[in-house]
């Protein structure tokens, strides 16, 4: 039988921190975000998160870490079934941001974005971290692409780092002019044509 694992008060304080505190950073960014901020989100004292985190960074950088989850982890997972065939796999992308809209604009845009544009200059860390987590999409695209060529189910003379790149840029440059416009179609439309993107790489 697997043994159930058991939290200890400080990680159930840790995450309840990060949960409250996670979309506040999202919204205002590492500069913008305060230390009232935080105390107002949690109902909790400076002394109580500063004794479980060692300082503003920590908790910047793990509340990313959650708001990414929320938007990659399913993607990732689905990316890497063997049952997909590439093709579907790469409609995966589009398919999953489109789903989740509604949830990422109430959770302050996509977190991706936001950390690119707020840590460019002020938080090198974070920056590194946004750059990470594109490269690693950007990766599994291509892998993805590599994989349909290999299969012929991808024209051989597709440049995989280049769709892969195109892809996301689609992505996050569509919702970058949604939220900013506050228009959906922007999205939208950006996502109709990355589907046209897909479909002709098919042989």
């Amino acid at each position: 039988m697997e043994k159930i694992r058991r939290y200890s008060k400080s990680e159930k304080t840790m995450q309840y921190i990060i949960e409250q505190v996670a979309p506040i950073f999202n919204k205002k960014g590492y500069v913008g975000t305060s230390l009232s901020d935080l105390t107002e989100a949690t109902g909790l004292t400076k002394g109580c998160i500063y004794g479980i985190f060692k300082n503003k960074d920590e908790v910047a950088i793990e509340a990313f870490k959650y708001n990414l989850a929320i938007i990659t982890d399913s993607f990732f997972k689905e990316i890497s079934d063997n049952r997909i065939s590439p093709l579907d796999k790469l409609l995966l992308l589009p398919k999953t941001y489109l789903k989740r809209y509604d949830n990422i604009v109430i959770m302050g845009g996509c977190p991706i974005l936001n950390t690119a544009v707020d840590a460019d200059d002020t938080h090198p860390e974070l920056k590194k971290m946004a750059q990470n987590i594109v490269s690693r999409i950007n990766k599994s695209l291509a892998l993805v692409i590599e994989e349909g060529i290999s299969k012929e189910q991808i024209k051989p003379e597709t440049n995989p780092d280049k769709v892969a790149e195109i892809m996301i840029s689609l992505v996050e440059g569509g919702f970058m002019m949604a939220k900013l416009l506050d228009n959906k179609e922007y999205f939208e439309n950006s996502l109709e044509q990355l589907n046209e993107i897909i479909n002709g790489l098919r042989i």
